[in-house]
């Protein structure tokens, strides 16, 4: 404590812009905004949804709600040209397209994916999780220093819960306001309440979920992007102007940093 305490940063939000919507029968999408890194999804059905966003060779596969609720999905393949389709479940395994769209994205930034909420990182300005990354940062004089505050805070205060581990289902998405309450969770609650916490603070960063390891344990992690020094690695310190991975989970249960500084044992799967 002490020093000079810092201005609030201003907490960018992924507002649904219903009016400039384009509605379809049975929902909408609000493709409007995809210059900030994100599209919003709304769609009613008997049926499992699924909202599938494809850039060159890459899918992903995102579970959509089926009861209209809005929902945000990241833009994070950079700029390009997206296919967006939502898919219903016919039976079994297979599903149909219910809607379609091409669009061209040309973001602001390479960052605005990852300095807003989303549905894997969802939170609000008036989060208690936005007050706290701001409480336990307000000395910081850098985003360096956010981020060890941030990093610090979690690995002290959250607890590694292996029952949820042994138990959590296919589909689980976390809820970093929840995990902050709880204190416990695991590594996919650490890295999404860790991505909340410090977009809220305007530093970006991504939540990975990938393999780790000879074993190929399903894991996810953070990336953290620093002004100063560019790409964050684990242990708060910086190598070069590039992306970085963060790994709380294992950091907090007391890895060795041997194991969580080689980038080799990493393999990327999904970023949010």
């Amino acid at each position: 404590s002490g020093g000079t305490v810092r201005a609030r940063t201003e907490v960018l939000t992924s507002e649904v812009n219903t009016s400039a919507a384009t509605y379809f029968d049975g929902g909408y999408a609000d493709l409007s905004q995809t210059e900030k890194g994100f599209v919003a999804i709304s769609y009613n059905s008997g049926q499992r949804l699924k909202f599938q966003v494809i850039k060159d060779e890459m899918t992903y596969n995102h579970d959509l709600p089926n009861d209209g609720t809005p929902t945000v999905f990241p833009l994070n393949m950079g700029n390009g040209t997206y296919l967006f389709k939502i898919m219903e479940n016919v039976e079994g395994t297979m599903y149909t397209r219910v809607w379609s769209e091409t669009v061209e994205v040309n973001m602001l930034d390479e960052f605005q994916p990852f300095i807003r909420p989303n549905q894997i990182v969802n939170y609000s300005p008036s989060d208690p999780l936005v007050e706290k990354a701001y409480e336990i940062s307000k000395y910081a004089v850098s985003d360096l220093q956010i981020a060890g505050a941030v990093y610090d805070f979690l690995k002290e205060t959250i607890t590694y819960d292996h029952e949820k581990a042994a138990t959590v289902t296919s589909g689980y998405i976390p809820n970093p306001s929840s995990t902050l309450i709880t204190r416990d969770g695991i590594c996919f609650d650490y890295s999404s309440l860790a991505a909340a916490m410090l977009r809220s603070q305007g530093v970006p960063c991504q939540v990975i979920n990938g393999y780790v390891g000879e074993d190929e344990l399903y894991h996810a992690w953070n990336r953290i992007y620093l002004k100063e020094t560019g790409w964050l690695s684990v242990e708060i310190k910086v190598s070069s102007s590039d992306w970085k991975r963060v790994d709380i989970t294992f950091a907090a249960g007391g890895t060795s940093a041997d194991r969580l500084e080689d980038d080799s044992r990493y393999t990327n799967r999904f970023i949010y």
